[in-house]
């Protein structure tokens, strides 16, 4: 039954106390977790650190789920605030936050890679280079696989901004990655 489970099924199990729902659950979910910190951060280490600390306050916050809500939006809203969190507390983060809590219309220059060898290096300095708000709605769309609403409520944005900013992201990327378009 696991691998069938809907992640809600999974997630109802685990709230009423069953810990093998747990560990079904991390092994569905944990990989675009850590997806989304590595991306976030760049950094493998901080990444592991942030997904661990993700499914740590999923479990101490279990019993605020709605049931029947969909489960990863909330779990990526909580990966983002792991994030967030993160990023407040450390002196020299690659995204600065807002005192609201918000992420810059601008991004870090000092904090961008050095120079590019081969494409794949060239869309992840795109990617990095990205103002913090169209890379966090590219991410979420594209790389962590929800949808624009899902993405609105995990970014407490509405589905419009969301669209505006995965589009202007394309924009940008496309730009960016220009020489690398074949005829």
């Amino acid at each position: 039954m696991g691998d069938q489970e809907s992640l809600e099924t999974l997630m109802k199990r685990y709230v009423g106390g069953e810990a093998t729902a747990f560990d079904a659950l991390y092994a569905r979910t944990s990989r675009r977790v850590f997806s989304y910190q590595m991306m976030m951060t760049g950094d493998r280490t901080r990444a592991e650190d942030l997904c661990q600390t993700t499914f740590l306050k999923l479990h101490r916050a279990r019993g605020g789920w709605i049931a029947g809500s969909p489960v990863m939006p909330w779990l990526m809203a909580i990966a983002r605030n792991v994030f967030l969190d993160n990023a407040r507390k450390r002196g020299r983060a690659r995204v600065k936050v807002t005192a609201s809590g918000d992420l810059p219309d601008q991004v870090d220059q000092k904090s961008l890679r050095g120079p590019t060898t081969g494409l794949r290096d060239a869309i992840d300095k795109a990617i990095n280079a990205l103002p913090p708000r169209q890379r966090e709605a590219f991410i979420l769309t594209r790389h962590s696989s929800l949808s624009p609403r899902q993405a609105a409520r995990v970014l407490g944005i509405s589905e419009t901004a969301v669209k505006l900013r995965v589009f202007r992201a394309h924009q940008a990327l496309r730009a960016a990655l220009g020489a690398y378009q074949t005829n």
